[in-house]
This record gives C-alpha cells, structure tokens and sequence, in this order.
C-alpha cells in the first residue's frame, strides 16, 4: 500500500505498509491502494533507492481522489512523505505560481536547503508554507476545505 520515502535508522531498510484483506470491501480497499501506489511508483523512484516493478497503470493526471489526498495535505495532518507524488500532480495541474512546492517535490531530500532559501526556520515552518501553497493550488482549481469536510487550520 505504501513504501516509506527514508531509510529507517535501526534497520537501514524502507518502512512498507501492506494489507491483507478479510473481507469483499477489504479487497476493494486492496486493490484501490494497490492501484495508487502502482500510479504513484513513476514518481516515487525518483526518491526512493528501490527496483520494484509494478503493473502498467495510466496516470490520468490529477484525479478525484488526488484532490482528496492533496486537500488532506493543504487542510489536515496528512504528511508530506505520504503526499510527494499527488503534489507533483497538483504543481503540473495547477496555473498557480507554487516555486516552493514545485521545489519540494523535486528534491525531498533537500528540504533543510530549500527551508533556508526560503527563509523559513526549519521543517515544520517549511511544511507549513508548502501546506499553504499546495491550498492555494487547490482554490485555483475551485476546491474548498468546507466542501470537503476537512477542519480548517
């Protein structure tokens, strides 16, 4: 379902989530993680030293659920390991000017560098400012946390 985007300290091996469905909505559940993540993996190999292969899935660009993900990010906790390749979709997608976002989801490995030019002090003061941008993308495209039932910050 997801492969972690840094090497554990312990063990120096990816974090992995996986999922062993009990039920017909559990499979369903399955399938559609397994499906993000297969779209996902042409935009996570760029950050992450792993060969794995994964069946062909077209990348029809930003979708419903990627506005839901992105929103997750923008409006609520979700972090931003988890959100690099919905926000790559969302920089493409949006006419918004995002040169912080954009610059993130390049280089994740570089946020120190990127929190300094942007004169930020460190990663939480970073990620909030690419919390705002990637909600500025997402109003440019007519989306609203209220809209979404997602709280406010």
């Amino acid at each position: 379902m997801r492969i972690g985007s840094q090497r554990e300290a312990s063990s120096g091996c990816y974090a992995a989530m996986a999922m062993l469905p009990c039920s017909a909505a559990g499979e369903a559940l399955q399938h559609r993680a397994a499906e993000q993540l297969a779209r996902d993996w042409p935009l996570l190999r760029q950050h992450i030293a792993l060969e794995l292969q994964f069946d062909q899935v077209t990348d029809d660009g930003l979708t419903a659920q990627d506005i839901r993900l992105a929103a997750g990010f923008a409006w609520a906790q979700r972090p931003l390991e988890a959100s690099l390749p919905v926000l790559q979709r969302l920089v493409q997608a949006s006419s918004a000017s995002l040169p912080l976002l954009a610059a993130a989801v390049a280089t994740p490995t570089a946020l120190g560098e990127l929190a300094q030019q942007a004169g930020v002090s460190g990663r939480k003061a970073l990620v909030a400012a690419l919390r705002q941008q990637a909600a500025a993308a997402l109003q440019t495209l007519g989306v609203d946390a209220a809209l979404l039932h997602l709280p406010l910050k």
